[in-house]
């Protein structure tokens, strides 16, 4: 799900934000430059070990993972971990080429593993789960069930990702727009935007931003009226073409038709979302917790102007729909000489200890949803809505997101951005562009058979 992670990163980091380019390792999986430092040797009878460690971190991030890694060694003399970090989006392709050569680094990060996944490449942890008493149940449940593939457990989770809308106060203000309340609705949602988009040209201000191309934010806030793109048996067809998905993608796509929302390339040449937000172009926006932390370090914005909101509803009475998967498994290759040694490391990686310190930098929410309660998460206004999915589920509906779950998410995501272009540019028929597009993921998957 990288492209989902990417997003997070540079919705998160490159605020700082996100996706610079990280030193690459060399192509037989080896680092010139290895900053890792130099462990004492290894207790007497102990084999020394060497794990490789691939992720695509950047800035505090790998920072953090060096920090984690140094103090991991440091904790386990008989074990170098060697740091792979490459950012960018020749993350998978490198790993994949890694993969199919029978040398890839015994740790990963993985984007879209379930396309991967049939090729045998990955690791089930059932067994080791089980020999080294790690408690399975402090993980997301969502996330668990995201990478459990023929009853096997084949990755975990050092920290999950939730999205809410985000509202600049002062423009609501300055509107006399009331801010949105728990159980708004997609009418509230598109009133709000109405009101508050003003003015022409470069000076207009937009009702809100929603993004077009990326299926990580369409797909969730789609998820408002029951509209799904994938069921619980991940059948896409009769589902992503289905009366209530084209009532969602019509509604969606109507904020950009009507000019509430901004073309995507309007939206870039202005520098994204977060910057139209911050310079005021810009009333609600669609974000991860990680904007808040970004404007702690970077500023750019007051974060008293600054409002969170759970995403909206069809119908009055109806519960959100959350997306809790917007980040990655950590799995061992089944490739890897020391598989023992490699869930140890990716156990402490996801550890209580390790997600407490990785959280409390900021950039992200915890898998393990008792983090939430010792960290006073739920006390924090602009956390909150990010926060209150992991422990209060009762109040929510979890629908299985593509990009968690589909082989065909590739080309489910492609053919539905398609379809979504030409509703927007075209003007086409939302039913007639879903059955397209649903008939072309078809031939996509006899091809593959």
């Amino acid at each position: 799900m990288k492209k989902k992670w990417t997003a997070c990163l540079a919705a998160v980091l490159a605020m700082v934000l996100v996706f610079a380019a990280c030193g690459n390792p060399a192509a037989d999986g080896g680092n010139a430059d290895d900053k890792s430092p130099t462990t004492p040797a290894p207790a007497e009878g102990e084999e020394a070990v060497t794990l490789r460690y691939m992720t695509w971190e950047d800035g505090d991030w790998q920072k953090f993972s060096e920090d984690f890694i140094a103090q991991y060694m440091e904790q386990n003399p008989h074990v170098t971990v060697q740091y792979e970090p490459t950012a960018g989006s020749e993350y998978m392709t490198k790993l994949k080429t890694m993969l199919s050569a029978g040398n890839p680094p015994d740790v990963v990060w993985v984007d879209g593993w379930q396309e991967l996944i049939s090729r045998g490449v990955f690791e089930p942890l059932d067994a080791y789960i089980e020999k080294h008493g790690f408690d399975i149940s402090a993980q997301n449940p969502e996330l668990i069930d995201m990478v459990t593939h023929d009853g096997h457990i084949y990755g975990l989770f050092g920290w999950a990702g939730v999205t809410a809308i985000y509202y600049n106060k002062e423009l609501f203000d300055e509107a006399g727009v009331p801010y949105p309340q728990e159980g708004w609705t997609w009418d509230d949602m598109k009133e709000i935007a109405r009101q508050l988009t003003k003015g022409e040209g470069a000076d207009k201000v937009y009702g809100i931003e929603l993004p077009l191309d990326w299926i990580g934010a369409f797909e969730t806030i789609m998820w408002g009226n029951g509209a799904r793109l994938i069921d619980d048996n991940l059948q896409y067809d009769g589902v992503m073409n289905s009366a209530l998905m084209a009532e969602a993608i019509d509604w969606y796509t109507s904020f950009v038709r009507e000019g509430l929302a901004p073309q995507p390339a309007s939206a870039k040449s202005m520098g994204g979302a977060e910057e139209m937000f911050k310079t005021g172009k810009l009333a609600m926006m669609y974000g991860f917790s990680g904007f808040i932390q970004s404007v702690k370090v970077n500023g750019g914005f007051d974060l008293d102007k600054l409002g969170v909101i759970h995403l909206p509803v069809a119908n009055k009475g109806d519960k959100p729909a959350v997306n809790t998967t917007f980040t990655n498994p950590i799995m061992i290759t089944k490739d890897s000489k020391n598989k023992d040694e490699a869930f140890k490391f990716l156990a402490a990686r996801v550890g209580d200890e390790t997600q407490r310190e990785f959280v409390s930098l900021g950039w992200t929410v915890p898998s393990n949803a008792n983090l939430v309660y010792e960290l006073n998460m739920l006390d924090d206004p602009l956390l909150r809505p990010f926060v209150d999915p992991l422990v209060n589920r009762d109040k929510y509906v979890y629908p299985k997101p593509v990009g968690a779950y589909s082989p065909l998410y590739s080309a489910i995501t492609e053919n539905m951005v398609n379809a979504i272009s030409k509703i927007v540019i075209r003007g086409d028929d939302p039913q007639a562009a879903l059955d397209e597009a649903v008939a072309n993921v078809k031939k996509i998957e006899a091809d593959r058979q």
